[in-house]
């Protein structure tokens, strides 16, 4: 949790004291197995990577098997951001429940210009707790932003201290350049935390680009989802993936958003009043509501479920 001579972000948290805030994130699969790979296994296609360090291995579901699905709680930011000073074991551990980040795992595709796909992926434990520094660090950068105007240089120099990997990504820019790799997310982060070194572009611009980045990076956009158990067709803001979730809810608490939701009824964008719907939940703008379009569709239900039970 957070630590007491930490700067108070109270605008950051809700009343229970929670960083968290409510999204209307999609649910997405949980890996079949995590495991940790030790220093000396080898990575992806057959060669090591050229520093050793920890790295978790996040199995796919087999195609026979139905995947388990990741339903966000409502405080997952604030578990996430955490996992700065975790250990490999716990790191695993939320892995396994939340999925992978899907960010900065094995750069060799990149690097030779061709993508593999395997049965797992790879993903530095350095990597998962630099982007629980990062988001923390973040919300420390735009509080101070808010109430004082006084930047943390800890705050930017957390961001601009990238893992190897990373520093591998920016160190190959020309040659990822060459590759077609111009609108690479992790290609643009990493290349703009290099420019971070500097304090001369430690700014509120920066600031805004790299919550963007942060966005696209868990490829953070709206998604159409039509279940196939016949419910109405609904608009999520999130891919389904543990960093476009984390990523949205980021942004929606620097932008003190409580959430972002369409009306099931009128396809409206509007703020519920106390929190998001759940997953496959109907929900109604104030003036839907007001016009008594909740008891229609619930008289709907009731006697099309009458009707199923009258046929058998």
């Amino acid at each position: 949790m957070m630590r007491s001579n930490e700067i108070a972000l109270a605008d950051h948290f809700d009343e229970n004291g929670r960083l968290a805030t409510t999204t209307t994130a999609t649910e997405w699969a949980r890996p079949y197995r995590v495991e940790i790979v030790d220093y000396s296994d080898p990575l992806p296609f057959g060669r090591a990577p050229k520093v050793y360090e920890p790295t978790l291995k996040l199995f796919r579901y087999p195609e026979d098997k139905a995947p388990y699905v990741v339903r966000p709680r409502v405080d997952l930011l604030e578990r996430f951001i955490d996992l700065g000073d975790a250990t490999e074991t716990q790191l695993r551990n939320f892995a396994s429940r939340y999925g992978g980040l899907d960010v900065f795992g094995s750069q060799e595709y990149k690097l030779k210009g061709e993508l593999q796909r395997t049965n797992a992926s790879f993903e530095s434990c350095n990597v998962w707790r630099y982007f629980a520094r990062v988001m923390f660090a973040s919300l420390r950068i735009a509080s101070r932003k808010r109430q004082d105007g006084e930047d943390s240089r800890a705050d930017w120099e957390t961001i601009a201290t990238v893992p190897s990997i990373v520093s591998q990504i920016a160190d190959n820019r020309d040659k990822l350049l060459k590759l077609g790799y111009r609108d690479d997310p992790e290609l643009h982060w990493a290349i703009s935390t290099r420019f971070l070194q500097k304090e001369g572009f430690r700014h509120r611009f920066t600031l805004v680009d790299l919550f963007n980045q942060l966005l696209a990076l868990g490829k953070v956009r709206p998604w159409l989802l039509w279940p196939e158990d016949g419910t109405r067709a609904r608009v999520v803001y999130s891919s389904p993936r543990l960093l476009s979730y984390l990523s949205l809810q980021l942004c929606l608490r620097v932008g003190k958003v409580n959430a972002f939701v369409v009306c099931s009824h009128c396809g409206r964008e509007y703020t519920p009043t106390q929190r998001a719907p759940k997953a496959n939940q109907r929900n109604f703008c104030p003036e839907c509501r007001k016009a008594g379009i909740p008891k229609k569709y619930a008289l709907k239900d009731y006697r099309e479920k009458q009707r199923s039970e009258r046929h058998g």
